[in-house]
């Protein structure tokens, strides 16, 4: 079973998408954010779930996308990582 390291960086872009989110919606912010922990959780404990992701061709490296309404997060299993849609 992998390891899900909560980098600093990750858990910041967390708190940035819960507020965001909460601006128009307070209760699917919260759900939301539970996902995404969820989501990173299940990873740590199968870490071949996901895809590959293409920009690194590493079968280690891999991501899950979430549909949140504005913006798709993919997870990898060396931490809860974040990218927006336009790669920002």
């Amino acid at each position: 079973m992998a390891t899900l390291i909560r980098t600093e960086p990750a858990v910041a872009d967390l708190e940035e998408i819960g507020q965001f989110i909460s601006k128009d919606n307070p209760p699917a912010a919260e759900k939301a954010g539970s996902r995404i922990i969820r989501e990173a959780e299940n990873v740590a404990a199968f870490p071949r779930l996901g895809r590959i992701v293409p920009e690194f061709g590493n079968p280690q490296i891999r991501e899950i996308s979430l549909w949140l309404g504005s913006a798709i997060v993919p997870i990898s299993d060396f931490g809860l990582g974040f990218r927006s849609l336009d790669n920002r």
